[in-house]
């Protein structure tokens, strides 16, 4: 993954969106509670998330977002499964937790579209939606599937678990750890 750092909000992370090619394709820049490595929210509760463009007035920029850690499907071989979650972070922890997976996100809910996943076809994907997501992640996963060829299934284990709706896999390690 490639991972940077930011002054903006007085310290945040970068997290970017490398395409196959290992092109720049986005910047995310989010701040993080250095103590619970919970997103810093302000007053209004929206989480403190801004891009690398917009931070440096790239008003010409032309966005093309990919999945993060995207580059990684050309760097592995395609026996290997991608586990796709929604946060950045939580494919980053996934990673090392289960290491026989390649981890990525799709930076948002609304981040399970063709575009983010065209090439990968031929992989056997799962995705692991935040609790409370299975239904909005299944319709777009049979979709992908039925429209494009894709092999995607999804993971619905969160669902049963005794845990708040938004908790994502690296929620429920840690409270169970």
């Amino acid at each position: 993954y490639f991972i940077g750092n930011s002054n903006l909000f007085n310290g945040s992370t970068i997290f970017w969106q490398l395409d196959a090619n290992a092109n720049v394709r986005h910047g995310k820049i989010m701040k993080y509670n250095k103590d619970t490595g919970k997103r810093v929210k302000n007053d209004e509760g929206k989480a403190l998330i801004s891009s690398v463009r917009s931070s440096l007035k790239l008003d010409n920029y032309n966005l093309k977002q990919t999945l993060f850690g995207r580059h990684l499907a050309a760097e592995t071989s395609n026996n290997i499964p991608i586990g796709v979650v929604e946060s950045e972070k939580t494919a980053i922890v996934m990673s090392i937790i289960e290491p026989s997976i390649v981890w990525m996100a799709t930076g948002s809910l609304g981040g399970v579209k063709y575009e983010y996943f065209k090439g990968l076809n031929n992989r056997n994907i799962t995705l692991y939606p935040d609790k409370g997501c299975f239904s909005n992640w299944s319709d777009k996963a049979n979709k992908l599937n039925h429209s494009y060829g894709f092999n995607i299934s999804i993971n619905d284990s969160l669902e049963y678990m005794d845990s708040k709706d938004g908790a994502d896999l690296v929620d429920v390690y840690l409270a169970n750890t």
